[in-house]
């Protein structure tokens, strides 16, 4: 036969049984609180993985516009050289264009400057040659033979 358990022990026995509750309930509750802390874990991860790849994406885009206007500023200053170079050949056609000019002109001017252009003198002055023609004695040219000779 058994023995009756005394209520002490039945007690001893029921607390216990109620502490091995009381664990599993705690064991339970932290193996959710461990998987929820994995999780929240996992998302933070997750999360900072995306905040690298932004970086990195912000990086690169970045750098790309970093060396377009790196290109563009080469390219406009290329222009301005190639504007300058374009202005100066300008010039110097222009320049050349104007000596070809005045070598035409040139070629033609000394025929103009050899046949001076007769300019009329003023009234007084051909009326001031008309009276000296008149005050002065008519002058023949009389052909001279050669045995005679003035002598005087």
């Amino acid at each position: 036969m058994t023995k009756a358990p005394s209520p002490k022990a039945k007690k001893d026995a029921e607390k216990r049984i109620k502490d091995i509750d009381e664990v599993f309930v705690a064991l339970e509750e932290a193996a959710k609180m461990m998987k929820e802390a994995e999780e929240m874990q996992r998302k933070a991860e997750e999360q900072q993985k995306k905040m690298e790849e932004e970086m990195k994406r912000m990086e690169v885009e970045e750098k790309r516009q970093q060396e377009e206007m790196k290109k563009k500023e080469e390219d406009d200053k290329k222009n301005k050289e190639e504007e300058k170079v374009k202005k100066a050949a300008d010039a110097e056609k222009a320049v050349a264009d104007k000596a070809a000019a005045a070598e035409k002109a040139a070629r033609t001017r000394p025929q103009q400057q050899r046949r001076p252009r007769r300019t009329r003198r003023p009234r007084a002055t051909r009326l001031q040659m008309q009276r000296q023609r008149q005050q002065r004695p008519l002058r023949l040219a009389l052909p001279q033979s050669p045995g005679c000779g003035d002598a005087g």
